[in-house]
């Protein structure tokens, strides 16, 4: 018999599959199926598959319930074909045929069904397992469960245990819904242990809803959300929700960027919560829900090595304390939030290190155990900038590699140069610094603009944008006499460092003056007041020299006339 080759499975099926008791991925292709044959024959959802090695043929219907989901029937591999149609073929199929179920590998996961934090119960067939309860909660990502079942000790077959559950598919047939997963746990090593199914329902009260889930890596008899290998009932529970806001001066702005610029933090617009994703991807990484406003003198005591110590009394225009519900990844509890204002675009947020389950105990001063790199600085991204901290003309020295990344604020990037490195703040313009590297054979600049700037400890800081870029630099400084030492990193403002030997770029500089040009420098206004009263008074001065010289010239004018007159014989 010849074949026409319009015979093709759905563009949309090609990939790699993955069926119970196939030991390799199953791939579509073009007509082919890998482990049955190649398509001859087509009516619909009915396919004609030859194989080609058993020189037989057979019928598969083949569904598609979800694009990562395709479940089939087929018939008995036939070698006199030849004689029959494919309806008939197809004919043989009963209705209690096995049903085979193919779920597809390297695929994005969907949003599950389950939102938010429940309790449940759950049975294997030997008794419901409802003291203590077990409970569930949706992960940063909505595609991801965690499901923490625990024991029961007069329940057969319960066990404390923790499943991460990966939404893959979810199909609805009649009243029926269908969820397709996998879970991962320490038991589950291969696929056919992770590949599961699982039909759900609402409860009538819509407060919960009724699972089961299927004992292997199939759909096979499972009908009903009463009966499977593990069914389970669902109750929600109170879900944390925003109960407070944040400062107004935080929320102003709805987008906020990392100083390296890799994680954007966007604010709810209810001003509750914000979460934190990867600024490429849009991967959520963290949801951080406002709970409860924590005064700074509430639970407070002061930690060995934390960097800034809050005022005694709430100061809201510049700091703020929070109890927050932080979710991350499939972890969650309740943090303690500290936000700080450093300039209108410019905020840093320092939380607890732990994760605590009870929100009383999160601002306690013995949880709050503080890290450098736990303080994460923040800028906005509609730029705004300042007027410049540090004035007049710096000549710079250190290390070639950390004048090469202070000039091309890359890490890879080096060069030597036997030349000078000068820096000028606020000459071109108040809330502009320059850089200017005079090499034997070119010449290096870079130009920063001020975000801004503040000062904590004793050590000055200084958030700088390289013009006509992204990057930002913060830099870390001391002023002593005409010299000033500088530590910046691109990351993160640095504490608990030597300022000017160490970080990513550690220089000192010396003072040479005030800028050639006074107009722009920060000190400038006060050095043209001087100038003009200056001016003023020493113009004054000459009018009454000039006016005493002009009075005194018309006094001795006429006194000499007088003399002549007296001389003149009458």
């Amino acid at each position: 018999m010849v074949w026409s080759d319009t015979c093709s499975f759905p563009s949309r099926w090609t990939g790699s599959w993955f069926q119970k008791g196939s030991p390799d991925p199953i791939r579509i292709y073009n007509g082919t199926i890998s482990t049955k044959g190649t398509c001859r024959e087509n009516d619909k959802d009915k396919f004609l598959i030859e194989n080609t090695l058993e020189k037989c043929y057979r019928c598969v219907v083949l569904h598609e319930k979800h694009i990562n989901v395709l479940q089939y029937k087929e018939s008995h591999c036939s070698s006199t074909f030849l004689h029959q149609s494919l309806e008939t073929l197809c004919a043989e199929i009963n209705g209690d045929a096995l049903l085979y179920s193919m779920f597809r590998f390297n695929t994005p996961a969907v949003p599950c069904p389950f939102k938010g934090s429940f309790v449940f119960n759950y049975s294997r067939g030997h008794g419901e397992c409802a003291n203590p309860p077990s409970t569930v909660d949706s992960c940063t990502d909505d595609s991801h469960l965690l499901l923490r079942f625990q024991a029961c000790a007069d329940v057969i077959g319960s066990e404390s245990r923790t499943e991460e559950l990966v939404c893959l598919a979810t199909w609805k047939e009649g009243s029926t819904r269908y969820l397709v997963g996998k879970l991962e746990h320490r038991v589950a090593k291969a696929d056919e242990d992770k590949f599961r199914c699982f039909v759900y329902e609402q409860t009538e009260d819509g407060n919960g809803y009724l699972v089961a889930q299927s004992g292997d890596a199939t759909c096979d008899g499972l009908f009903t959300p009463l009966e499977g290998s593990r069914t389970m009932r669902l109750t929600k529970a109170n879900h944390p929700h925003a109960k407070c806001h944040y400062p107004e001066w935080f929320t102003v702005y709805r987008h906020w960027r990392g100083l390296d610029g890799r994680l954007a933090y966007d604010i709810s617009h209810k001003n509750g919560s914000f979460r934190v994703s990867n600024a490429t991807t849009g991967d959520v990484v963290k949801r951080v829900v406002c709970t409860q406003e924590a005064p700074p003198h509430h639970h407070y005591s002061s930690v060995a090595g934390a960097s800034t110590v809050p005022p005694s009394s709430g100061s809201s225009k510049t700091y703020a304390q929070f109890v927050v519900h932080v979710t991350s990844g499939c972890n969650s509890g309740y943090a303690c939030l500290r936000i700080h204002k450093r300039a209108p675009h410019v905020v840093e947020l320092q939380t607890t290190n732990r994760l605590s389950p009870l929100a009383s105990d999160a601002c306690l001063g013995v949880n709050f155990e503080l890290n450098p790199s736990e303080i994460v600085t923040l800028t906005t991204q509609s730029y705004g900038s300042l007027e410049c901290p540090i004035a007049g003309i710096y000549s710079l020295e250190g290390n070639s590699r950390h004048l090469s990344r202070l000039i091309s604020l890359n890490t890879e990037e080096f060069w030597t140069c036997a030349g000078t490195t000068t820096l000028t703040s606020g000459c071109s313009a108040v809330d502009k610094m320059e850089l200017l590297q005079d090499c034997a054979t070119e010449r290096k600049a870079k130009s920063f603009q001020c975000r801004g700037s503040w000062e904590e400890n004793g050590i000055s800081y200084v958030i700088a944008t390289a013009v006509g870029t992204r990057k930002h630099l913060c830099l870390a400084y001391t002023v002593s006499d005409r010299i000033i030492q500088f530590s910046g990193s691109m990351e993160e403002c640095l504490r608990n460092v030597q300022i000017g030997r160490e970080g990513l770029i550690a220089i000192n500089g010396t003072n040479r003056g005030y800028c050639p040009t006074t107009d722009a420098a920060p000190l400038s206004s006060h050095y043209n007041i001087y100038i003009t009263v200056l001016s003023i008074l020493v113009a004054t001065a000459a009018r009454i020299f000039s006016s005493r010289i002009n009075s005194m010239a018309r006094i001795e004018f006429a006194t000499t006339i007088l003399q002549d007159t007296e001389e003149v014989p009458l």
